[in-house]
Formats: C-alpha cells, sequence, structure tokens
C-alpha cells in the first residue's frame, strides 16, 4: 500500500519508547491527577497504578488481536474493503483534528493567563498554529527523533520538581490508604482514558525502521508512564491535603509553587512553564500530523504535505470556537471522553472482527 510519508526519516524503538511516553505523561500538566483525587481522595495514586495496568492489559489484548498487522486502516481495508478504511480513517482524522485544536486552546489559556499575562491570546494562539504546521510539516519521523530527546529532558525535569518537593511532603495526607473506598477507585474507571493517545501505535506502523517493535515500543512506553503519573500522583497528595487539592485544576503546578530553590528562582513555577510549553509543541503537532498521515492514507493520495493548509486551519477554527473558559473546559471534556472511547473500542472492533474472519476462513 502507498506509505503517505514521503519523507525519509524512519522511527526507532527508543524514539517509538520516548514519543509515546511523553504523549502519556503529559497529561498530568492538566486536571487528571485532581479527577484522580476527586474519585478516590487519598487513594488516587492506587487508581493511577490501576489505570496503567488496565491500559497495559488493553494494550496486549488488541496486539493478540492485531496478530503481527499493527496498522489500523490496512486492516480495516482487509477486513471492510475499500470504504470501510476510509470511514475508519475519517473518524480517527476527525478526533485527532478536534484533539489538536482543543489543546491550542488549553496551551493559549494557560499561557497567556499564568506565563505571559500581557501577551494577546491571538498572538500565543497563532505562535501554536505555526508550530502545528511545521509539526505536519516535518512529518513522522522527524517528529519522533525531536521526542526522543524532549521526552527525556521532560520526566527529568518532573523528576527534579518531585524531589526538591520532598521537605513538603506528609505522609499522612495518604490516610486513608483506601480514601473514599473500593466503590471511589471503581468509579475512577475513566483514569485510563490518559492513555487514550495509544491510538496512535496503531497507525505508526509504516514509519518504523525494520528492527522498531510496535509492541515493545507500546509496552516500555505505557510501564514508564504508569510509573511516572503514579509517583506524580503520590507527590501531588502528600503536598497538597484532601479535600482542598480536590479543587485544583494543574496538580504539577500546584505541587511547584511550593518548592523553594532560593538561588535561580523564587519557586519551582518556571521549571513547570519549561514542561507546559516544551510538551505543548510535540502534542498538538502529535495529533494533528497523524491525522494529516491517516487521512492520506485512507484515501491513497500522493501528496502528504498538500492537505496541510486546511488541517491547520480547521484546527484553528476550533480553538477559537472554544472560547470562554468554561466552554473551552466543556469542550475538552466532551472530545477528550469520546477520543478515550473510540481509542480503545475501535481498535478491537477492527483487529477482533478482522481475527475473527480469519478464523471463519480457516
Amino acid at each position: 500500500m502507498h506509505l503517505p510519508d514521503t519523507t525519509s526519516r524512519r522511527v526507532g524503538t527508543r524514539e517509538l519508547i520516548w514519543f509515546f511516553a511523553l504523549l502519556f505523561i503529559s497529561k498530568i500538566l492538566f486536571a487528571d491527577i485532581g479527577d484522580y483525587v476527586k474519585n478516590c481522595g487519598s487513594a488516587g495514586y492506587i487508581l493511577t497504578a490501576a489505570a496503567g495496568v488496565f491500559a497495559l492489559v488493553l494494550f496486549v489484548l488488541i496486539i493478540r488481536l492485531a496478530d503481527g498487522e499493527t496498522d489500523i486502516i490496512e486492516s480495516a481495508g482487509k477486513t471492510f474493503g475499500k470504504w470501510g478504511m476510509r470511514v475508519t480513517g475519517v473518524i480517527i482524522t476527525l478526533l485527532l483534528v478536534a484533539q489538536s485544536g482543543i489543546m491550542i486552546r488549553v496551551y493559549t489559556d494557560i499561557i497567556s493567563s499564568i506565563v505571559l499575562p500581557e501577551s494577546s491570546d491571538v498572538f500565543i494562539m497563532l505562535f501554536l498554529v505555526a508550530a502545528v504546521f511545521f509539526a505536519a510539516f516535518a512529518g513522522t519521523g522527524t517528529l519522533a527523533a525531536y521526542s526522543y530527546v524532549a521526552g527525556i529532558i521532560f520526566v527529568i525535569t518532573l523528576a527534579v520538581i518531585l524531589v526538591l518537593n520532598i521537605p513538603n511532603y506528609d505522609v499522612t495526607n495518604i490516610y486513608p490508604l483506601l480514601g473514599k473506598g473500593i466503590t471511589g477507585i471503581s468509579a475512577g474507571v475513566g483514569a485510563v482514558g490518559v492513555y487514550s493517545d495509544m491510538l496512535l501505535l496503531f497507525l505508526v506502523a509504516p514509519y518504523l525502521t525494520e528492527k522498531a517493535s510496535v509492541k515493545k515500543g507500546g509496552i516500555i512506553s505505557i510501564v514508564i508512564s504508569a510509573i511516572v503519573i503514579t509517583v506524580t500522583t503520590l507527590s501531588y497528595i502528600m503536598t497538597v491535603e484532601y479535600p482542598f487539592s480536590s479543587s485544583l485544576t494543574l496538580p504539577v503546578l500546584e505541587i511547584a509553587f511550593d518548592v523553594n530553590l532560593d538561588i535561580v528562582f523564587q519557586r519551582a513555577e518556571g521549571l513547570f512553564f519549561f514542561l507546559w510549553i516544551f510538551s505543548g509543541f510535540i502534542v498538538t503537532g502529535a495529533y494533528l500530523c497523524f491525522a494529516l498521515v491517516t487521512f492520506v492514507k485512507s484515501f491513497n493520495l500522493t501528496d502528504r504535505r498538500a492537505p496541510i493548509g486546511a488541517f491547520v486551519f480547521v484546527a484553528a477554527c476550533i480553538a477559537l470556537i472554544a472560547g470562554s473558559s468554561a466552554r473551552e473546559r466543556e469542550l475538552y471534556r466532551i472530545i477528550y471522553s469520546v477520543f478515550a472511547v473510540v481509542s480503545f473500542a475501535l481498535p478491537l472492533f477492527v483487529f477482533g472482527i478482522k481475527k475473527f474472519k480469519r478464523r471463519q476462513i480457516k
């Protein structure tokens, strides 16, 4: 089948691991940890660990159903025909463009309200849109190569914040150990949505080197992410006592507020802002980049870069439509929830039907 990415840069296993680890871990910069605490109280870290295990089980199950063919677009074509492949591609494309648009809006609001309060929202948004454009233009290989370094720096910087915050930890905050009880933990099953970018793992196969493995890269990136997210959630719980912690929307920023560096920064907010902006370019760019290659491959187009302008324009329009903070949060929740459901359900459906048909033929 026609390979839509015209760039020669291929993705290796290490790049694959850190690219997806960065996508997964970047979710903790938003309100996700706060949601875990709301659901489970002091047991929020148990929920994050359980979500990581559940995501790993789902991924392994999907890999087994894929039976060595992890490209969801090709599998949809073989299973449902040309139109089935196109419908699958359009669904994924629309979701990824919507994700890119709402993330541009979220990053714009945070940067303009906290980092650069004197700057215009439009200026910041245009800067992010330009970054998304260049990410889509560069292609998956270049983006993954950049993410290899960026992912490691991201984790190290986050670790520095958590270590510097140790003097502020209060171990008694983790009691009661089960927080709101088993019911609260089970009610937080939606925490697995942190790993919704797993869908991109089933789009990246055509761009891997011969030695790279979707299975190996996916498993290791999920394990790394689960450990980092769980440790960060535990740090957050020990820093901010529940129920006060349930009202926060940027948990890692709250942790950074409590760190006093004395020398370089007054506090460690600078490190958080570095993480925030650093990940913003990669996350928003990754969504649009994969939306582009998915659309091009689904319709077997010859020019990968031709639709870039239209895709960037649609993403920018979504960012503008989000408007006020209240509407933005509502739209973010809707897109986040739909994307999470489709990210797990669609691969299970496509690969499951393909495996079922193969068994019938045999």
